[in-house]
């Protein structure tokens, strides 16, 4: 089995915020799309750890960044336009993946936001939208629909290349080829599905949330539906010779983040395997967590923070040289189990 290293590291996930102006349903930052979940803390990425990523990046073999987005959306940093600008001074052959539900801020910020990631090699930014006017709202709660679609023409009419990503539910799936004719129209590169993977939401808890939230069509339905509605029209631009990820040479492991040679940052700095184990947080008595508070206990608490140590000695530390491969091979993490079926 192959090991994810400085050296075969390909791509980095970050999270850059925790803050997020919507509060949909099955997210981990709130409850039940209700009050913020006490134990996520409200932090931007700093500029110190922004720095170590971009340093790794320009000494090593990464070429992308994705924004992720588990925790926040990424259009509430206060300085990411300035960051991305940073990013491009230091190394202009990075690949750029956002997601976004694209109702922050307004019009002047989205149409800046495309004049920086346009500089780079296939940037894209996938706008997370679920339904249409009278529909979108009710999963991307907090979120207007006539803000979303002026910031997302903004973007697209200023040379950002945008997707449109719908989760499908039985509340909107009514809506799926209008909302794809409307995506053409406004001039998204693709149109594609997503299914819910969230069916524990306790809707007693907040009696406006609709049901139907938790009524998602099964994934064959969700198929059949694809064949009618999806599109892509466009390629994005390939510049700097940077390669495409499906063609990289993948590492022999059964980790699925290991395979694609990712790792994942949070927006406090602590470095992970995965965006599922980047979830933990210090106050969770989950068992799955349980080995993640025995590493603590036995490492420091900081011993996988860029504010302390440098991404090369993060990765070279004994939790990812040997605890996750021994993990891997003899005995897979619970949260291993229930997200990737190791």
């Amino acid at each position: 089995m192959e090991i994810l290293n400085t050296l075969n590291l390909s791509q980095i996930q970050l999270d850059v915020t925790s803050y997020c102006n919507s509060f949909c349903g099955s997210c981990i930052r709130n409850i039940n799309g209700g009050p913020l979940n006490p134990q996520v803390k409200l932090e931007h990425m700093s500029w110190k750890v922004w720095k170590h990523i971009v340093e790794f990046c320009k000494n090593n073999s990464v070429s992308r960044l994705s924004f992720n987005g588990n925790y926040g959306d990424l259009s509430n940093h206060p300085e990411i336009v300035e960051m991305f600008e940073y990013l491009y001074l230091e190394k202009p052959a990075t690949s750029l993946n956002i997601h976004t539900n694209g109702g922050a801020r307004n019009a002047e910020f989205w149409k800046d936001l495309a004049n920086i990631t346009k500089k780079f090699p296939a940037s894209h930014v996938v706008f997370s939208i679920d339904g249409l006017k009278d529909t979108n709202h009710i999963y991307r709660r907090g979120v207007k629909f006539d803000r979303i679609i002026e910031n997302a023409s903004a973007f697209i009419s200023s040379g950002g290349n945008a997707s449109w990503r719908m989760i499908v539910f039985d509340h909107n799936k009514h809506q799926l080829k209008q909302a794809s004719d409307f995506a053409k129209e406004i001039g998204f590169c693709s149109f594609t599905l997503n299914r819910s993977f969230s069916t524990s939401i306790e809707v007693d808890k907040y009696k406006e949330f609709p049901k139907t939230i938790v009524t998602a069509p099964t994934p064959d339905i969700v198929n059949q539906l694809r064949s009618n509605v999806e599109y892509r029209n466009k390629t994005p631009i390939v510049k700097h010779n940077v390669e495409p990820l499906s063609k990289m040479k993948r590492l022999d492991s059964q980790c699925p983040w290991q395979q694609e040679r990712s790792i994942q940052v949070t927006m406090i700095g602590e470095v992970w395997p995965c965006c599922y184990l980047s979830m933990y947080s210090g106050n969770s008595n989950a068992e799955r967590f349980k080995i993640i508070k025995e590493k603590k206990q036995q490492y420091g608490e900081n011993f996988n923070n860029l504010n302390y140590f440098t991404l090369n000695e993060i990765l070279n530390h004994p939790f990812f040289q040997q605890d996750l491969p021994n993990t891997f091979e003899n005995n897979p993490l619970i949260i291993c189990k229930e997200k990737c079926n190791l």
